[in-house]
């Protein structure tokens, strides 16, 4: 990768069209070679610039969620499962036990009559 530089700021690195091997899957001594650096020294303060200059910031950028996907993670993470198989296991409405300070309870719905009584009420009416 090449980056060129505009009156001293560091433009985005071009792309490589040479992916060469998954550094995560080879040996560490191959990525040593690989990087150009020595295990027991490491960069140079003037390499260590090169490379942020060249390539950016050794960092993972957050992507942020918003707030209705975490409270939909909530339920669509393990424990919802967890909980669910716990009820249907045991075929008590209750799913809790009685020192919890909240009682949880599953209620049979049956979902594909519901989105069907929805859909058919958005739905404009047929003529025949």
């Amino acid at each position: 990768m090449t980056t060129s530089t505009n009156g001293g700021q560091a433009a985005a690195p071009a792309t490589s069209t040479d992916a060469g091997p998954d550094l995560e899957k080879i040996p560490v001594e191959q990525v040593l070679a690989k990087l150009d650096v020595k295990a027991d020294k490491g960069l140079t303060g003037d390499e260590a610039q090169k490379r942020l200059a060249q390539y950016g910031p050794n960092a993972i950028v957050e992507k942020e969620k918003s707030l209705a996907a975490k409270i939909i993670g909530y339920f669509m993470g393990p424990i919802a499962y967890m909980i669910e198989a716990a009820a249907n296991d045991s075929n008590d409405p209750t799913i809790t036990t009685a020192d919890n300070r909240v009682s949880v309870w599953v209620i049979p719905t049956n979902e594909e009559l519901m989105i069907a009584r929805h859909t058919l009420a958005l739905a404009p009416p047929m003529s025949a």
